[in-house]
């Protein structure tokens, strides 16, 4: 047990007496608690008096703890997190994973007191929240701009490289309140909003109602990314019009993952040329990389466009793998023939 540095527990065996025991394993590095799948598919865990938070604490309780990883019910997350004063202090990666909650409740609700307390989550370099398990969710219970406000309290916030959510069900967020949040982590080098596969929709509105521009707004707010995943419609997408874009200096891994909605070709988007002159001019380092979903990652002369799965009627010019294949190409095109997009 002296050298233990990987260990799951499923959660029905966690008391405070076994979290007291974890705290003293110095080598541990790695710790992923876990409810069994059936009782994540439930909106409440079976209540417990074994967890009681956990006043006592030695300076080397969990000295080592590198990752931390709870899959449990919404309101089960809490408890766990504040079951041991430096259970969260010294953790680097932070991995949460649920059913997406009810209409109503915020993230303050998932976190507790942690959220605002400065001793908690001092270490906190990458957050992952997955609200992906799989059991259908209505797609009214949309989790919106009141859903993430109390959430951009957290003083932690401001030392992440990496946020990554992942959903199910849309993310009634439009471009300010996009912005809103990645305002408040500055040193991102990741943003990874990632949906639900598109066999498993079967929603009649977007992903999420952010345009182009929330592009530009992450990369202003955040000029170390370095990876970005973001949905977007491609039926859709405007092209924002910005006398001043600022381009990116640095390579930019850019997965723009389709939201698949409603009848093919009924949107109003602007050309795929009018889309790669954008993206073009926002990313023109020549090592960037663009993916969407079906195609391979890699380098804009390496992508492989006949991998793409079509979404819908493959007969159709506006369906969604051959609108961003075409943008890809178009891309492409600029890149070879060296234009850098200026005047966007």
């Amino acid at each position: 047990m002296h050298l233990l540095e990987d260990l799951y527990l499923p959660l029905y065996l966690i008391t405070s007496s076994v979290i007291s025991t974890l705290a003293n394993l110095r080598t541990l590095r790695n710790l992923r608690l876990a409810h069994p799948t059936y009782v994540q598919w439930r909106r409440s865990a079976i209540s417990s008096d074994s967890l009681q938070p956990i006043t006592d604490h030695q300076e080397h309780h969990f000295m080592h703890l590198h990752s931390l990883e709870i899959d449990t019910t919404f309101d089960y997350i809490p408890r766990v997190l504040c079951a041991h004063p430096t259970l969260t202090s010294r953790t680097k990666h932070l991995s949460l994973s649920c059913l997406p909650p009810l209409p109503g409740i915020t993230l303050a609700t998932l976190f507790g007191p942690l959220l605002t307390s400065p001793s908690a989550f001092q270490s906190l370099t990458h957050l992952s929240l997955n609200f992906i398990v799989p059991i259908h969710k209505p797609e009214g219970y949309g989790l919106g701009a009141n859903f993430f406000a109390p959430f951009l309290a957290a003083p932690f916030l401001k030392h992440l490289v990496s946020f990554h959510l992942q959903h199910r069900s849309p993310l009634e967020l439009d471009d300010d309140a996009l912005a809103a949040i990645v305002q408040c982590m500055p040193n991102l080098e990741s943003f990874r909003l990632s949906t639900a596969s598109h066999s498993a929709s079967h929603m009649s509105r977007p992903i999420i109602d952010t345009s182009l521009l929330a592009l530009v707004y992450l990369m202003k707010s955040c000029p170390r990314l370095k990876e970005i995943e973001l949905p977007v419609d491609a039926d859709w997408f405007r092209v924002p019009t910005i006398k001043h874009l600022q381009p990116t200096r640095h390579p930019v891994l850019l997965d723009l993952s389709i939201s698949p909605i409603g009848p093919v070709g009924l949107g109003e988007a602007d050309s795929p040329g009018d889309v790669a002159r954008f993206l073009a001019a926002l990313f023109p380092h020549k090592d960037s990389e663009f993916r969407v979903r079906g195609g391979k990652p890699g380098t804009l002369k390496n992508m492989g466009y006949s991998t793409m799965q079509e979404e819908g009627d493959n007969d159709k010019p506006s369906s969604y793998a051959h609108r961003w294949s075409t943008v890809l190409e178009q891309i492409e095109k600029r890149s070879a023939s060296g234009c850098s997009g200026e005047g966007v």
